[in-house]
């Protein structure tokens, strides 16, 4: 407000109030959200659930800290995204909690945004959502978190330059998060655009170097572009990652990488343990469909995508953009398009 009154610049009642907004005057509450905030962007198990206790606690010494609720209704969306959490259990707790967000608080643009993700994910709805990250982005136009998650949203249904020119809003107003540079990242690479990719992984590991799925997104890229001593390298990186934090399900996203650069073994190692996380709840069936994909075992990765879209998976929603990418071996056969249209896209 200072900065405000040095430049003379003309408020309206509502643009001073967005200023000077705080979303609760717990210094406590506060210090327990930006916790919960910062183990949720490492976007892992172990991170999302361990966000979600702090969200928790920080509600439990603000009732009314509707940001809060906006951020726990993220975790619990992103554990069933990934199924590490029943779609049962977690669509309608993010959901619940965004009900309250909203109760609280109904021009909060982070809950919108948040709205049009949960939607998508649990329902595979493709046109409502847009009006829901509109409206987020009327409301909370400096929210990084907003433009990220439209950006999403835009990249899935197939609208390339939209979700990328999102993306970049998103890194504008937050260029040190390592997850929020990588969905730039993830962005480029699902439109193909691998240089332009691989440079934005390469920022985040100067940020952090241990940032798992930069390395992840790397070794995409990289055996997309047969650059397969670069793969191989981190490949390396994850795996070691994945062991330090003892989560097998982290390798699991990279089993179809070891198949395209010829380590069809590894390949199907880490096939048979996904599986068995499968058969455990602790990944989704979608990690299966991608490595059988890559060793071109057409008939068990369409078994597998049936099983995933029975499951009503939160990740059928990259069939869209998997086609050109990580599932580019199967989107030629019939069967890929009747199974776009059984999730909702139209071709």
């Amino acid at each position: 407000m200072a900065i405000v009154e040095k430049l003379k610049v003309k408020l309206l009642g509502e643009e001073k109030e967005r200023i000077a907004r705080r979303y609760t005057e717990n210094q406590e509450a506060y210090q327990f959200y930006l916790r919960g905030r910062e183990l949720s962007k490492r976007h892992t198990e172990a991170g999302y659930k361990e966000g979600i206790g702090f969200f928790e606690k920080a509600i439990g010494l603000d009732p009314n800290y509707a940001l809060a609720y906006v951020d726990l209704a993220n975790g619990y969306k992103e554990l069933s995204k990934l199924n590490f959490l029943s779609h049962d259990e977690g669509y309608p707790k993010a959901k619940e909690a965004l009900r309250k967000a909203l109760e609280l608080d109904d021009e909060l643009g982070e809950a919108y945004a948040q709205l049009g993700a949960t939607k998508f994910l649990s329902e595979w709805e493709m046109s409502d959502p847009d009006e829901d990250f509109k409206k987020a982005v009327e409301l909370s136009p400096g929210s990084s978190d907003v433009y990220q998650f439209y950006s999403q949203y835009l990249m899935w249904v197939g609208r390339a330059d939209e979700s990328i020119a999102m993306a970049r809003k998103a890194v504008d107003l937050d260029p040190l998060t390592p997850l929020t540079r990588g969905w730039l990242a993830a962005a480029y690479f699902y439109a193909n655009r691998y240089d332009e990719s691989i440079a934005q992984d390469k920022m985040i590991l100067e940020l952090d170097p241990d940032f798992v799925w930069a390395h992840i997104y790397l070794c995409h890229n990289c055996t997309m572009k047969g650059m397969n001593a670069e793969a191989l390298f981190h490949l390396d990186k994850v795996e070691s990652i994945s062991l330090a934090l003892d989560d097998y399900s982290l390798l699991s996203w990279v089993g179809d990488d070891y198949a395209r650069i010829g380590k069809r073994d590894k390949a199907r190692e880490i096939l048979k343990k996904t599986i068995e996380l499968h058969e455990k709840n602790s990944i989704d069936a979608m990690a299966v469909v991608t490595i059988y994909s890559a060793l071109e075992q057409r008939d068990h990765a369409f078994d597998w995508l049936m099983k995933a879209v029975d499951e009503k998976s939160g990740l059928v929603v990259y069939l869209k953009v998997y086609e050109k990418t990580i599932l580019r071996e199967l989107a030629p056969d019939p069967r890929y398009g009747d199974f776009l249209q059984r999730v909702g896209f139209k071709e």
